[in-house]
């Protein structure tokens, strides 16, 4: 199944919208933000808090999640 990482603002009203369109079209989504997201609870693991201030450790925590 395809990955995609959605980043988005931590004050975003719209998540939803997005995690149903990644349903529908069976994609595994991780969604990322500079805080932990709303949604993070019902995502678990596909949850992603970086670090959006400091460009390389995000790109780090990026890197860690798509070898897994």
């Amino acid at each position: 199944m395809p990955r995609v990482l959605l980043l988005i603002p931590s004050a975003t009203y719209r998540a939803h919208d997005f995690v149903a369109a990644a349903a529908a079209l069976e994609l595994e989504l991780v969604v990322a933000s500079d805080r932990r997201p709303a949604l993070s609870a019902l995502l678990g693991d596909r949850a992603l808090t970086l670090p959006l201030r400091r460009p390389a450790e995000a790109v780090e925590r990026i890197e860690e999640l798509h070898a897994r």
